[in-house]
């Protein structure tokens, strides 16, 4: 585990619902997120995530973008622009198998992040509580639009789960 973790400021709750009600029968199973915007997250990149060595995710969704709702470990990181055959056709058939709310599989953006674990908090956590890793700020809780990323610290205690 390392000791950056990654916010996704406004993920469909759709999506992660859908994701956090596989995990509960199928925990291990890797699905996907494939946040929109063609910027690199260059913390995935680098760290190279795997089940060996997984990066904490935290995320707001679009409708409530104040207030972490969930987590999940994650655990591949691809550029869908230099995704290879066999790794495009295995994301893909996991996302026709598995995740109906993604539609049509693989869309047009860079990063093709790899999850296990969802789980949603019980209650809602301010996004405040994120500490970002490049200044030691806490996270602003003023958030009007859905999109981006930020690089946080772990948290120390993880608030209780949905169930």
């Amino acid at each position: 585990m390392t000791d950056k973790a990654l916010y996704l400021n406004g993920v469909y709750d759709r999506i992660l619902n859908e994701i956090t009600e596989i995990h509960k029968q199928k925990p291990t199973q890797g699905l996907f997120i494939q946040p929109t915007g063609n910027s690199i997250i260059k913390l995935l990149q680098e760290a190279a995530p795997s089940p060996a060595n997984p990066v904490i995710l935290y995320s707001s969704t679009t409708e409530d973008l104040r207030n972490v709702r969930y987590t999940a470990e994650i655990v591949g990181w691809d550029d869908k622009r230099e995704l290879d055959g066999k790794r495009r056709e295995r994301a893909e058939r996991i996302i026709e198998e598995f995740q109906k709310q993604e539609g049509a599989g693989l869309f047009d953006a860079a990063n093709l992040i790899e999850v296990r674990q969802m789980r949603r908090f019980a209650e809602p956590l301010p996004v405040e509580k994120l500490v970002k890793t490049s200044d030691g700020k806490p996270l602003s809780a003023n958030r009007t639009r859905s999109g981006g990323f930020s690089y946080v610290h772990p948290l120390a205690d993880t608030p209780p789960f949905a169930d």
